[in-house]
């Protein structure tokens, strides 16, 4: 998928203004994150999405396919795709550049669902909570 993605770019004339990146080292990945006006996460499995929960969590405006456990995790808050739909995800990725106002507004949204969802004091009750239901299920069994 990533040669016929940068095979497009080319079409396009965006080499200068887009970067297909393989796996970035996490030192790097905020800066690259930050200075981001869109992320694309073209992923044909994956788990959680970390990546994309980060750049959203950032508030970047972002394109990923519907893979693994990212819709639940990203919700409404992203232009979705289907997993190798090159041309579907080459136009949403047109669609996002062309028009970025309501993708940013939709990305400052998602950044406040993450921020509230994924925040370390939520995760840290969600998971004394499930603590606290297995050992009352455990002592009652």
């Amino acid at each position: 998928m990533a040669d016929e993605i940068s095979h497009c770019i080319g079409q396009l004339n965006l080499e200068d203004r887009v970067q297909v990146r393989p796996a970035v080292p996490q030192s790097e990945l905020y800066r690259i994150l930050c200075s981001a006006n869109l992320v694309v996460v073209p992923s044909r499995f994956e788990g959680f999405g970390m990546t994309a929960l980060e750049a959203l969590a950032l508030g970047r405006p972002l394109v990923a396919t519907r893979v693994g456990g990212m819709p639940e995790v990203l919700g409404d808050d992203v232009r979705w795709c289907e997993p190798g739909d090159v041309p579907g995800l080459t136009s949403a990725t047109l669609d996002v550049l062309r028009d970025p106002a309501p993708w940013e507004s939709l990305a400052q949204q998602g950044r406040q669902r993450v921020l509230r969802q994924y925040d370390i004091t939520s995760c840290a009750r969600q998971w004394a909570e499930l603590y606290a239901a297995l050992v009352k299920e455990s002592s009652n069994g």
